[in-house]
């Protein structure tokens, strides 16, 4: 049996030894580099810096931070493991991501699938289409997007697989969605680098871009081909035209938020963010500003997907709401993205404080009394919001106001979903509550009367005026689609089909079980 000190050198020694069987093992991982098969040139095999051993004492060895018992830090189990050999480990990635920097396995021109020219074309599609439908990242990637594809691969290829979704719009007479013709490779390679973010997540995975490729992804959820879970289908050449089935649902996307809301904990992102203008005097950076427009977008996305599905979010926006108003008055606001994203933050608040009035975490269970006094402090939201972003382009169908019409459908409606169910049985069971559920329905129809027209040529004063139960609020005039208006849907966020949708099934629904005519008159109750 060794004594104390013999124990004491062979402990390090081993610990050394195992650090360069490691280093030597991740060098010849990472020479293999995954290449494209429909690439010409075969890219070179990455060669880490040599690293070799200093000859060292054993007394040397013992005193190295790098392997030294009296440097460990008692913390959770798994950091003080860690700590043994956590030196050993950076010095291994130092050298490997110095090399692999420039040529990351995520990186879409590395891996053939897109031209330095077709990155930027997809990336200017993002910012000129999608952008303002979830403003998340900093607007000044359309400018330094080259920057980040050395730095931050994953994150340009997330803002490139939605860019090439929309690849061809406005090409095709029918204008139908055509995607580039490695839209499906791209997926593929998407899928890869999220899924290493669930199942094989390091230290350094937790950055404020892996949040923002997470956002990306729950947001515009990836599409697949109809064939791509068969696996008895022949493959075909990935050059032609790609035909695309949504995979987006309320399951997919609550998990990925629910990952991205993990990291966000990792990074202290809400307790940056409410704090960032608690001191009067303090300047806040470029970089505060950035992570606050992403946890902002966090926030709400958690908020709209349990309206959406019914699932309970797991975000109190009450300390962030609180903060909303100093984000929009700094210099670095990007306008009017940043002001409409303030408005949403605002709206949010208020849903949330009627909903916890009400004891309610799905928005679904809200009291009578509670649902009025909501439905009153959203018109006097709105009012206020109105005069805000009137002088901002097409902003009756922008966010925050494509949200509150969406809100004030979602929330209403759950109130008498046993009356489009049942509405014989359900009619005599509430009679005493025949006032609430008229109100309640009213807004429901006047909600998804305005979803609908804010898509036609109608001005937007119109709009916002309409009132269901009042024809004299519809013009006489016909109403024409406005091509503009239905052009950004094709480029918005996926939830936007669900509540665009739900509004056409919901006055369908409303007609076929007699509850209204057809001028959407009610007459049951």
């Amino acid at each position: 049996m060794m004594s104390g000190p013999q124990r004491r050198v062979g402990l390090p020694e081993l610990v050394y030894k195992l650090n360069q069987h490691e280093t030597r093992i991740f060098e010849l991982e990472n020479q293999k580099v995954p290449f494209d098969v429909n690439t010409k040139e075969r890219p070179r095999d990455i060669q880490p810096e040599c690293q070799e051993a200093p000859s060292r004492s054993q007394n040397d060895i013992y005193d190295s931070p790098e392997s030294s018992i009296d440097g460990i830090h008692l913390g959770p189990p798994i950091a003080t493991l860690r700590s043994l050999r956590v030196l050993a480990e950076e010095r291994v990635h130092s050298s490997t991501l110095r090399a692999q920097r420039y040529k990351s396995i995520y990186d879409p021109t590395y891996q053939g699938l897109l031209t330095v020219e077709e990155v930027e074309r997809a990336v200017e599609i993002f910012f000129q289409h999608c952008h303002a439908s979830a403003p998340v990242l900093d607007e000044g990637i359309r400018e330094t997007w080259q920057e980040y594809l050395q730095t931050s691969p994953t994150l340009i290829l997330a803002i490139c697989s939605i860019g090439t979704r929309f690849w061809h719009m406005g090409d095709q007479s029918d204008d139908s969605i055509v995607g580039h013709p490695r839209f499906h490779d791209l997926t593929k390679l998407l899928d890869k680098a999220v899924s290493k973010l669930l199942l094989r997540p390091t230290p350094s995975d937790v950055t404020l871009d892996s949040i923002c490729v997470l956002l990306l992804y729950a947001q515009w959820m990836p599409c697949s081909k109809d064939d791509d879970e068969d696996e008895h289908v022949e493959h075909q050449s990935t050059y032609h035209e790609p035909k695309a089935k949504s995979r987006y649902n309320e399951i997919s996307a609550w998990v990925v938020l629910g990952l991205a809301e993990r990291y966000s904990v990792l990074l202290g992102l809400e307790q940056s963010a409410t704090s960032l203008f608690k001191p009067p005097n303090k300047v806040p950076s470029i970089e505060d500003v950035k992570r606050l427009r992403v946890w902002y977008n966090l926030l709400t996305c958690n908020f709209n997907l349990m309206l959406t599905s019914g699932l309970p979010a797991s975000i109190d926006p009450g300390p962030s709401v609180q903060v909303a108003w100093r984000f929009v008055s700094h210099e670095l606001m990007q306008s009017p993205a940043d002001l409409r994203v303030r408005g949403l933050v605002e709206l949010v608040g208020i849903v949330h404080l009627a909903m916890s009035s009400s004891g309610d975490k799905s928005g679904r269970q809200l009291q009578p009394s509670c649902l009025e006094r909501l439905n009153r402090d959203l018109d006097d939201w709105e009012r206020s919001w109105f005069s805000r972003l009137q002088k901002t382009e097409s902003h009756y169908n922008h966010l925050p106001f494509t949200s509150a019409r969406w809100y004030r459908l979602s929330l209403n409606c759950a109130s008498f979903a046993p009356l489009l169910s049942s509405p014989w049985v359900y009619r005599r069971s509430t009679e005493s509550s025949e006032s609430h559920f008229r109100q309640a329905l009213s807004v429901s129809l006047t909600a998804a009367a305005q979803i609908i027209l804010a898509q036609s040529t109608l001005k937007a004063d119109i709009v916002f005026s309409l009132d269901s139960q009042d024809l004299s609020s519809f013009p006489d005039e016909s109403y024409n689609v406005d091509r503009e208006s239905v052009s950004r849907l094709y480029y918005t966020v996926d939830s936007t089909w669900i509540s665009h949708t739900f509004a056409i099934i919901f006055l369908c629904l409303c007609y076929i079980r007699g509850i209204i005519d057809g001028e959407i008159f009610i007459w049951i109750l």
